[in-house]
């Protein structure tokens, strides 16, 4: 007898297995088309919504100027329209975290720290990496700071890590409300250590932490200072 099939029984053998298998077969090639066409349809999507994002935000840097400038009324109600879309079109992008934080700058440029505040908060729980979480953090603190909520400050400096980019800014901004609490000690120990950062970084450190470190010293010292009382000769 042959070792091989006739023709007949393999065309049998082919429809049996097709009986038995290609209704599965046909479901696969269908899913893997359908997979392939979903994830360049999705990639085509994200592109454009990355475009689109990336346009209204260059438009908000043109609106928001320079740093320091303070936006007329007009600009300002422009400047916060933008902003608004890109956190509601597009928060899942960078270009939404940016956003946020430039409108924070725009917010406190016209002294509307406590607008200025809700912005950061916003770009710390939807920021696209932690980095930017953690800078809209920093900035929440110096706002509450400047509004005069130390405890609120210290509270969310404490959330950053110990040792990244941010750690003299944020030691030095810890020094800056120790100081406002009359915790000299404390102030100085944080100051320092925002410089012994920059120094074991290879950072020059900055003058004014030297100033404000420096200054706490002489103060320190001038308080252990007796006054000078009238002379004998005097009456």
């Amino acid at each position: 007898m042959s070792s091989y099939q006739s023709d007949d029984e393999q065309i049998e053998a082919l429809h049996k297995w097709w009986k038995e298998n290609g209704r599965a077969l046909i479901t696969g090639v269908v899913l893997a088309v359908v997979l392939v066409l979903g994830w360049d349809a999705w990639k085509q999507q994200t592109a454009k919504a990355q475009a689109e994002a990336a346009v209204l935000y260059q438009s908000l840097l043109d609106t928001a100027g320079n740093p320091g400038s303070v936006l007329d009324d007009v600009a300002y109600t422009t400047a916060a329209h933008l902003a608004e879309r890109l956190q509601n079109d597009a928060a899942r992008t960078a270009y939404a975290t940016y956003a946020a934080l430039l409108m924070a700058r725009v917010h406190i440029d016209r002294g509307n720290l406590d607008e200025g505040l809700v912005s950061l908060r916003w770009a710390s729980e939807h920021a696209a990496d932690e980095t930017l979480a953690q800078l809209a953090r920093l900035r929440a603190s110096q706002v509450q700071f400047a509004l005069g909520h130390a405890d609120e400050a210290l509270a969310g400096l404490a959330t950053l890590p110990a040792d990244s980019y941010l750690t003299p800014l944020a030691l030095q901004l810890k020094g800056d409300i120790q100081v406002s609490r009359n915790e000299r000690q404390l102030a100085h120990e944080s100051y320092q250590a925002a410089m012994d950062w920059l120094a074991a970084h290879d950072e020059n450190p900055i003058r004014l932490l030297e100033v404000k470190r420096d200054a706490l010293r002489i103060a320190e010292a001038s308080a252990t200072v007796p006054v000078a009382g009238p002379s004998p000769d005097q009456p």
